[in-house]
């Protein structure tokens, strides 16, 4: 098979995300460090297309000789990836939540929530605007409940009651920079300050348009205005633009009588650099990943901390019919 790929990486003993093609039909790792080591050590793992995930097969040095014997692997071997693909939990189950500005959710079980996961709450009926938009939360108790990270505009005006949530893992949006809901305009004057629900990944000289198409949001006025982000506050997750709003309308997160409704978003299309020229490839930019998940840590393809390993991927020219 002709090789599509080949090159070195140092382990970490943690899972290494190798970018490679995603068309991949076969990899073999080898572990220069463990290769000249005594024996009882896995230094060749190899992959072909079937293999289910996390598995693979390992040549290992015996322990009297340099003879490698063969072995399968059940777990830490070789998972193909592509975070284009969104990778979202199953429902779970919620029981109450808070009418503050950053609501509390309740629920018996957080399993895979930290600070800065993201969640969409669903079916929550009591309080409708805090359902189907992206949340960053922390203070996660564990098996108890979580909280919603950025300050909303006001309280969402009414409890909730029981529910569900989803954990977002990955892959919602695989482009950059990316279009994110509104939590909150809070600054209205010459300059306007934005917070967003999620991080907003968003950089100086960013031209950003803001998308605020339902009064019940409020602050019409903005609606499909254009800036320039001159300012970022990463611990509070906040941009400033040149936008002024000192005569608009103040921005309110919707009450649960006004759904159904149009959430406010912003998009950043571009950049400004030296000369006022608008710069468009950050905002097309697709920053999806392909490739294979190498097990980490003594043994496996990954390599552990200092391991010197290599790698060829390869692609099968054969075309069979059946």
């Amino acid at each position: 098979m002709p090789t599509i790929q080949s090159g070195t990486f140092t382990g970490t003993g943690e899972d290494i995300y190798l970018q490679i093609r995603s068309d991949v039909d076969s990899i073999k790792v080898y572990n220069y460090t463990t290769a000249s080591a005594a024996g009882g050590v896995g230094c060749e793992f190899t992959w072909v297309r079937g293999m289910a995930a996390g598995t693979g097969l390992v040549y290992s040095k015996t322990a009297a000789v340099n003879a490698l014997e063969l072995d399968n692997m059940t777990a830490g071997g070789f998972t193909l990836y592509d975070t284009s693909i969104p990778v979202v939990s199953n429902p779970v189950a919620s029981t109450s939540s808070t009418n503050a500005v950053r609501p509390v959710v309740a629920t018996a079980s957080t399993a895979g929530l930290v600070t800065g996961s993201t969640v969409i709450l669903s079916g929550i009926a009591a309080a409708p605007t805090i359902c189907g938009i992206p949340f960053d939360i922390d203070t996660v108790v564990a098996n108890t409940s979580f909280r919603v990270r950025w300050p909303l505009a006001n309280a969402p005006g009414a409890v909730g009651g029981a529910g569900f949530y989803r954990n977002i893992v990955s892959g919602t949006n695989i482009f950059a920079p990316r279009r994110k809901f509104i939590a909150d305009i809070a600054s209205v004057g010459a300059e306007t300050v934005v917070t967003t629900t999620t991080v907003h990944e968003y950089a100086v000289g960013e031209e950003v348009r803001l998308y605020i198409p339902s009064a019940a949001n409020g602050m019409i006025e903005a609606d499909n205005l254009q800036g320039t982000i001159t300012a970022v506050d990463t611990v509070n997750n906040t941009f400033t633009l040149d936008i002024d709003s000192s005569s608009f309308t103040a921005f309110a997160w919707p009450a649960a009588a006004d759904s159904p409704y149009t959430p406010a978003q912003c998009m950043a299309f571009g950049s400004v650099a030296a000369g006022n020229q608008t710069y468009l490839d950050d905002a097309t930019r697709n920053e999806a990943t392909v490739g294979i998940i190498l097990g980490g840590g003594v043994g496996f393809p990954g390599g552990d901390a200092a391991d010197v390993m290599y790698y060829v991927a390869e692609k099968s020219d054969l075309v069979t019919t059946e």
